[in-house]
């Protein structure tokens, strides 16, 4: 890989290279100062690099001209915006300018500058994706759960495991969710995650939403038996499968459904995303995890004012920014999610999540292909940066899609 570092400051230039060098050891790392000749050549430079560094500043020359300009020669070419200690009007400035991420010189380090380079020229240059992880029967790891039969692992993560069981009571295959420990090690507001998810996803009996069974304590743990979902995650099938232009508008359509029934008794989701919605045998989709959702009419969350939950890459401005949120926001999730079954690759990029939640603020609305433009519509009302721009329902967003199918 052939990365560019365009910097005056001779300290500064040798740090990122070693860090560089730390992170990307088989990569190779050029310099050149804006002394090195004209607009023009530095471009040409550019251009011909995987990747390029560029400061705010270079000499008499700004930093956002130059980065159009390379943007201008090559709209796919990643740039990694750089400034002395990350002013949020120029941070928004640069992305709007096409920037692909974001470091601010003062926090530099090989972890950080190692992901801004992986990330940008991963999704930049449409690098395959890694394979899903096949069925693999992880053992169940002596859990024990009264009332279920548990077979083996489905999922992980570091508040709960996910398990094929069976209810030998109702004589079916449920997924068991546990979450272990939690008198012991989690805190409080982890398990009203969880009891939240309970308590959300139980009051609501649609198609399109996942069914709750079952919820209780056993021992030091706490778990949920849920519906068991044979279709896998959208996740998946966009990295293994990618889904045509009439499979993504179907699932966008009974995504919307969820979500009516959800916000008609004042639900937010907060993390859709596509790891969140999962097929039944029959391919029609189904919203899970609940365990971030809230009563859109409560006057006291669960959760800490101004702190920030949910995914980065499908956070609406307004979440990313720790703000109040009402149904919109999980339509702008929608919209991510959109463009990127669309288009295979998602709108937004960046290699800390901080310049994600500037990017989700800031940079334009993305863009598809001339062959999906009649979509563009769609992307544009659910991706609006102001919740009063987006459409006020999910029945909203399935009329102006029926308008754009008929295009």
């Amino acid at each position: 890989m052939n990365i560019l570092i365009v910097d005056d400051h001779d300290d500064f230039r040798a740090s990122l290279r070693t860090h560089l060098a730390a992170a990307l050891p088989d990569s190779q790392v050029h310099e050149i100062t804006s002394t090195s000749g004209s607009t023009r050549r530095l471009v040409d430079h550019a251009i011909a690099s995987d990747v390029v560094f560029v400061d705010q500043r270079l000499g008499s020359l700004d930093g956002i001209e130059l980065l159009q300009a390379m943007k201008a020669a090559n709209p796919r070419l990643p740039v990694i915006f750089l400034s002395g200690h990350g002013d949020e009007m120029l941070v928004a400035r640069a992305f709007k300018a096409g920037a692909t991420d974001y470091l601010a010189k003062s926090k530099v380090t090989t972890a950080a500058v190692g992901a801004a380079v992986r990330e940008s020229v991963r999704e930049q240059r449409g690098v395959a994706r890694a394979l899903r992880t096949r069925a693999i029967r992880h053992p169940a790891n002596d859990v024990r759960i009264k009332g279920y039969r548990i077979e083996y692992r489905l999922a992980h993560s570091p508040l709960s495991s996910v398990y094929y069981a069976r209810d030998v009571r109702g004589n079916r295959v449920v997924a068991l969710k546990v979450m272990q420990g939690f008198v012991d090690h989690q805190s409080g507001e982890t398990l009203e995650r969880f009891l939240r998810e309970y308590e959300s996803a139980s009051s609501l009996n649609h198609r399109n939403i996942v069914r709750i069974f079952d919820f209780g304590f056993a021992d030091d743990q706490v778990y949920i038996a849920m519906e068991y979902l044979s279709g896998g995650t959208l996740r998946d099938r966009m990295v293994t499968q990618p889904l045509s232009e009439a499979q993504s508008v179907e699932v966008l359509l009974q995504i919307c459904e969820a979500l009516d029934a959800m916000h008609r008794v004042d639900i937010l989701h907060r993390d859709l995303k596509p790891g969140n919605v999962m097929f039944h045998a029959d391919d029609a989709a189904c919203v899970i995890d609940f365990g971030l959702a809230k009563h859109a009419q409560l006057t006291q969350a669960l959760t800490v004012p101004g702190r920030i939950y949910g995914t980065p890459y499908y956070m609406s401005p307004e979440q990313g920014q720790g703000l109040p949120m009402d149904v919109r926001s999980d339509l702008y999730s929608l919209g991510v999610m959109f463009f990127e079954m669309l288009s295979r690759t998602k709108p937004y990029v960046a290699g800390s999540a901080l310049a994600l939640v500037y990017k989700h603020a800031h940079a334009p609305i993305p863009r598809l292909a001339d062959a999906l433009s009649r979509w563009q519509p769609v992307i544009d009302a659910l991706m609006a940066k102001r919740g009063a721009d987006r459409p006020s329902s999910p029945r909203a967003v399935k009329e102006l899609v029926y308008g754009c199918k008929t295009l």
